[in-house]
C-alpha cells in the first residue's frame, strides 16, 4: 500500500497544479463572454463547446486521479455527488438527450475537479483556490464590462428594449452583477499597505459594476451579504456584540419604514430613486418581476405534467428548451425557470430537488455553525461563505443558480459545500 502524500506533496505536486490550470480554464470557458449565435443553434456542437467538453473531460479525469489518492467524505460531499447522480439521472426519460447529456458531462468535471482540489488542498491552499476563484472572476467582469461599454449595439442586437443595462447581450446583466457582488465580499481578505489600497479600488469599481449592470437581484443581494457579514462580524463578541446586533436590526427596520413612509408622502427624490431602481418600469412590470410570475405557473406545470418527469426531471440543462416549446403561451423567450427551486424540479426532477434541498441545508453550516466554523477556517474564510450563502440564496429566489448548467457560481457553490466537510474531520487534519 503507498503511503499517503503529505501536505507539502500534495500542494507541490504537478497534478494539484495542473488541476488548477484547469480549473481556471473552466471558469474561463463557463463563465465569460467568447461569441454570439442565433437561440435557433444554442444546442449545435460548436468550437467553443467543443473545448468545454474537452476541459472538462480532462477536469474530470484529474480529479478522480485526485480523489483516488486523497478522498474526501462528510454530508456536504455526499449531497453533491447525489445531485449529480440525479442530473445523470434525469437523462433517461428526456426529450433532449443530446444537449443534457453534453450539459451533464460539463457539470461532472466542474464537479469532480474541485472536490479534487478540496482534497489534496492544506488550509491555506483552500484560502488560495477561493481566492483564485476571485482573482479569475475580477478579470471576466472587468473584460465583460468594458465590452458591454464599448459595444452598446449588442443590448440591441440582443433584442433589449428600454434602458441600458451593462452586461446585457454580452453575458446579461443579472449575471454581471451577481459575479460583482460575489467577487466584492470575497475580497475582503487581510492585507496591508498598498495591496490593501488596490483591493479598495477594485471594490470600487466591482459596486459600478453592480450599479451599471442595473440588476435589482445584484443589489438586493448585495445589500443583504453586508447585513449578514456585520451580524456575524458582532456575533463574535457575547456582550457588545449583541448590543451592536439589536442596533442593526432596529436600524435597517427604521431605514425601512422611512422609505416606505417617504414614498407614500411622493417625495420626489425618493420616488425618483425608486423609479431608477425599478429601471423606469411600470407598475405592472415590476409586479409580475419582469414577466417571472408568467413563467413559475408554465415551469409547475412542465413540472406536474408527468409522473416519470416529476420524479427524473425534464433534463438537466434542458429548462430553456422545454419552457420554449410553448413559447406562443408566454410570448417572449423564457431562457430558464428565473427561481432556483423551480428550475432544479423542472430539470433534475424529484431526486435533484431532494438533493438540492440537503444542500442548501448543509450549506447553512457556515451560518448556523459560524463561530465553530470560523474558529476552523482559515483567515475569515467562514465569513465569506456565509456572505457566499446569502447572495446565493437571495439570488435563487428570481434567478437559477443550479439547474441550468456548469458555470462559476457552481464551482463557488460546490467549493464551499464540500469545504464544510473538512470541519468535521480529525484535528490533525482540520489544523492542516
Amino acid at each position: 500500500m503507498r503511503p499517503e502524500p503529505s501536505n507539502w506533496q500534495r500542494q507541490s505536486h504537478p497534478l494539484f497544479i495542473l488541476g488548477m490550470v484547469v480549473w481556471v480554464a473552466i471558469m474561463v470557458l463557463t463563465g465569460t463572454y467568447l461569441r454570439v449565435r442565433e437561440v435557433e443553434q444554442a444546442t449545435r456542437l460548436d468550437w467553443l463547446v467543443a473545448a468545454r467538453l474537452a476541459t472538462c473531460l480532462f477536469g474530470a479525469a484529474l480529479g478522480v486521479l485526485m480523489l483516488r489518492r486523497r478522498r474526501i467524505t462528510g454530508p456536504g460531499t455526499a449531497s453533491v455527488l447525489a445531485y449529480l447522480a440525479a442530473a445523470a439521472c434525469s437523462a433517461l426519460f428526456t426529450q433532449h438527450k443530446v444537449p443534457v447529456v453534453g450539459y451533464w458531462l460539463l457539470l461532472a468535471g466542474g464537479v469532480l475537479l474541485t472536490l479534487g482540489l478540496v482534497a489534496w488542498a492544506d488550509k491555506p491552499r483552500l484560502l488560495g483556490v477561493e481566492q483564485t476563484w476571485m482573482v479569475v472572476m475580477v478579470v471576466l467582469l472587468i473584460k465583460d464590462a468594458l465590452i458591454g461599454l464599448l459595444a452598446p449595439q449588442l443590448q440591441e442586437a440582443y433584442g433589449v428594449e428600454g434602458p441600458v443595462r451593462l452586461g446585457m447581450g454580452v453575458t446579461h446583466a443579472n449575471a454581471l452583477g451577481f459575479g460583482a457582488s460575489l467577487a466584492f465580499w470575497l475580497s475582503f481578505v487581510d492585507a496591508k499597505g498598498t495591496k490593501r489600497v488596490l483591493l479598495w479600488l477594485l471594490r470600487v469599481l466591482l459596486v459600478a459594476i453592480v450599479a451599471l449592470s442595473w440588476s435589482r437581484n445584484a443589489m438586493i443581494s448585495f445589500a443583504m451579504a453586508g447585513l449578514v457579514r456585520a451580524w456575524l462580524l458582532q456575533s463574535r463578541r457575547p456582550l457588545e456584540g449583541y448590543h451592536l446586533r439589536c442596533s442593526l436590526l432596529a436600524g435597517t427596520a427604521a431605514v425601512g419604514v422611512l422609505i416606505a413612509l417617504l414614498l407614500s408622502m411622493n417625495v420626489k427624490g425618493v420616488v425618483d430613486a425608486a423609479l431608477a431602481f425599478n429601471r423606469t418600469a411600470s407598475l405592472s412590470t415590476v409586479t409580475r418581476l419582469s414577466g417571472r410570475t408568467e413563467i413559475w405557473p408554465l415551469a409547475t406545470e412542465k413540472i406536474l405534467a408527468d409522473p416519470l418527469t416529476f420524479v427524473f426531471g425534464h433534463g438537466f440543462g434542458a429548462s430553456r428548451m422545454v419552457l420554449n416549446e410553448g413559447r406562443d403561451l408566454l410570448g417572449f423567450y423564457a431562457a430558464n425557470a428565473h427561481n432556483t427551486l423551480l428550475e432544479v424540479a423542472l430539470t433534475t426532477g424529484l431526486l435533484g430537488t431532494l438533493a438540492y434541498g440537503a444542500m442548501v441545508v448543509l450549506f447553512a453550516r457556515w451560518m448556523v455553525r459560524y463561530r465553530r466554523m470560523a474558529a476552523w477556517a482559515p483567515d475569515g474564510l467562514a465569513l465569506r461563505a456565509a456572505v457566499v450563502f446569502t447572495i446565493m440564496m437571495v439570488h435563487s429566489i428570481t434567478e437559477s443558480v443550479l439547474g441550468t448548467r456548469l458555470g462559476p457560481g457552481t464551482l463557488l457553490w460546490v467549493f464551499y459545500l464540500v469545504v464544510a466537510d473538512r470541519q468535521r474531520r480529525s484535528p490533525a487534519l482540520a489544523r492542516g
